[in-house]
């Protein structure tokens, strides 16, 4: 949500580098209106970010907002 969506892919193969063989990596994203500064994200686009670098997707949880706003939740994969 904070990374433009022309960086991502960079940005993810970047993280992906950085793992350990059979390492892991948590992603929170936040869903709903985005503030200034925040990009709309969704959990397809890592999934296809995830495949190009061999990368299975294990987990993905939906939360709702601990500050109770109606309009936002958020996902962990």
């Amino acid at each position: 949500m904070h990374v433009k969506p022309e960086d991502r892919r960079a940005a993810f193969e970047n993280l992906s580098s950085l793992l350990a063989p059979k390492g892991q990596m948590s992603i929170s994203l936040r869903f709903g209106t985005p503030r200034e500064g925040m990009y709309p994200v969704t959990g397809e686009e890592l999934r296809a970010f995830a495949k190009t670098q061999n990368l299975e997707v294990t987990l993905d949880i939906k939360k709702e907002d601990t500050l109770k706003r109606s309009d936002v939740h958020w996902g962990v994969v």
